[in-house]
């Protein structure tokens, strides 16, 4: 003789519940899940932008402190009664550097020691002197030039200012250059005192 078991419904179905996930439970998973991926995707991505621009600044700011110490080895050893400039007008000629004037360039000459009681002059006075000058293109920014009478050679590039005032025996070049961020213009300065008269 054979026994039947029925069973209830209710039992029949908490039965059924514990052995796995409902479609609907599933699908709320899935989507929190999928929800979470994409937060965790967009907070890595604005992280990166972030560390790139902060990268890019900091480049950017080691370029134009790299450029002021090769100013500050070139112009150490020069001497001040040899600083000369252009002013800014139109056709002038270069000119002893005149106190709190500002200008865009400058040429010298290093003293490179003595000979029978007179000075030594790098280049020597029946050359041209060295210089360094901002070369503005028509449009953007330009460049912060060198020539030392045989090459001319870029010391630092996307300047948009470069000026140099002597007051005294104090000389103090400032640069702007482009900054990748909001504000755009970084400003940095350089001031040395001239020790040669």
């Amino acid at each position: 003789m054979t026994t039947q078991r029925f069973r209830n419904p209710a039992a029949a179905t908490a039965a059924r519940r514990r052995g796995g996930f409902t479609l609907i439970e599933t699908l709320s998973s899935c989507a929190i899940l999928t929800m979470l991926v994409f937060a965790a995707f967009g907070a890595t991505e604005v992280a990166m932008r972030a560390s790139s621009r902060v990268a890019s600044i900091e480049a950017a700011d080691t370029r134009s402190a790299d450029a002021l110490s090769r100013i500050r080895r070139l112009l150490m050893p020069a001497s001040l009664s040899m600083l000369e400039a252009i002013p800014p007008i139109a056709n002038a000629a270069p000119e002893p550097m005149q106190d709190t004037f500002v200008y865009d360039n400058i040429r010298f000459r290093m003293v490179a020691g003595f000979a029978s009681g007179a000075r030594v002059f790098v280049p020597p006075v029946a050359a041209n002197p060295w210089r360094i000058w901002l070369q503005t293109p028509q449009t953007g920014s330009g460049s912060l030039m060198f020539d030392d009478g045989k090459t001319v050679t870029s010391i630092l590039e996307d300047v948009r200012g470069a000026t140099f005032v002597l007051t005294g025996r104090h000389l103090t070049i400032t640069l702007q250059t482009d900054r990748p961020d909001k504000r755009g213009v970084s400003t940095c300065q350089l001031k040395l005192a001239i020790l040669v008269q």
